[in-house]
């Protein structure tokens, strides 16, 4: 047999050989190495790490190491878990970060031929609602404080007053209530540093719960607790149901009848109250108006007034109209005509006299 032959025939054995030792798994998985799959973003401390390790490898387990980088001392040092690695191939290890920002992860196959691979990530959590404000008073009067902050990756507040944010430093924790006597509604709002560490853009809480706050002065010779008026209800206005007939009748001194907050004038016997158009005023510039007519009825007199009283009415107006002929008011009719008579009868007369004949005229026969 030539050389050739002798070095297919080997070929031959040795790809027959290991063929059936290759699962059938092992085109899915690395060729070399180990694989992380844990996103370049983590919106949670609490990092969830996972990957495959080469079936070259032979690992059984995979040791998980996770180092902040760039960070402040208080968010503390590298962290590590170990996980073992299943029949497909694959680990699944958690580790929790104290603080957002970039962290470096580095996982090394163990149990086989050692492997190593890394990724940075970057962990930008929320924090959670803070408690809400609270209102303490004191000599300079009313304050709005609350609680430091606990989280290491603290960056500072929003303090949301009557819907409107306001940005502070993480050292305030105190803001003055106004002296203006109404209540203000105030919330806050937590922020961390986000996925890039310190100085980078912050994320936020949700707000906390809305408290009130008025001012208030206990200072001596202050105003004290401020009470906020509340708007005054605005009633449904009286039906024009007749009330009851027995009674004296009502004079325009009486005090208007209310209807809500604004008064309604009553207008004499028989007018029933009614509810005015806003902006509508119905009182005269010279006082009260007088009472009104109601048809079919007598003028209304008072005992011991006299006739001027009676047409005037009772209002205070009456004293604005009066007339000198007190005693006789009724012969100015018949004086008036007695004169326009008189002076018929003198036309008359001076007409007959203007149409008499000058001298004696005959009338001769036809």
């Amino acid at each position: 047999m030539t050389p050739q032959l002798w070095i297919a025939a080997v070929a031959v054995a040795c790809g027959a050989a290991a063929g059936p030792a290759a699962p059938a798994t092992a085109q899915e998985r690395p060729l070399v190495g180990v694989t992380i799959e844990t996103p370049e973003t983590v919106l949670d401390k609490v990092l969830p790490i996972t990957g495959q390790a080469a079936v070259a490898t032979a690992a059984t387990r995979v040791r998980v190491t996770v180092t902040p980088i760039g960070l402040p001392n208080q968010c503390g040092g590298a962290r590590d878990a170990t996980g073992p690695v299943g029949g497909d191939g694959r680990y699944d290890v958690e580790i929790e970060v104290r603080c957002n920002g970039r962290h470096r992860i580095e996982a090394v196959a163990e149990g086989g031929v050692p492997a190593t691979a890394t990724r940075e990530v970057g962990v930008a959590e929320p924090p959670p609602p803070p408690a809400p404000p609270r209102s303490e008073h004191g000599a300079a009067g009313t304050k709005m404080v609350w609680a430091p902050a606990t989280d290491p990756d603290a960056a500072g507040w929003i303090l949301i007053v009557d819907g409107v944010p306001k940005a502070l430093e993480l050292g305030v924790l105190a803001e003055d209530v106004p002296d203006d006597g109404f209540t203000h509604i105030y919330s806050l709002v937590q922020q961390r540093w986000g996925a890039g560490g310190p100085g980078s853009e912050p994320v936020a809480s949700p707000p906390s719960t809305n408290k009130t706050a008025v001012y208030y002065d206990d200072r001596p010779g202050g105003p004290g607790p401020v009470s906020v008026p509340e708007p005054p209800a605005r009633a449904d206005p009286p039906s024009a149901a007749p009330g009851p007939a027995a009674g004296p009748p009502a004079s325009s001194s009486t005090a208007p009848a209310t209807t809500g907050s604004r008064p309604v004038p009553t207008r004499g016997v028989g007018a029933p109250s009614a509810t005015l158009p806003e902006g509508y005023q119905e009182d005269l510039p010279y006082g009260v108006p007088d009472d009104a007519f109601v048809p079919g009825s007598e003028p209304r007199r008072t005992p011991g007034s006299g006739d001027e009283e009676s047409a005037a009415g009772t209002s205070p107006a009456r004293a604005l109209v009066r007339t000198s002929e007190e005693q006789a008011p009724g012969l100015v009719a018949p004086f008036a005509l007695g004169l326009m008579l008189a002076t018929v009868a003198v036309h008359i007369g001076w007409y007959l006299r203007r149409s008499r004949p000058s001298g004696p005229q005959q009338v001769k026969p036809g």
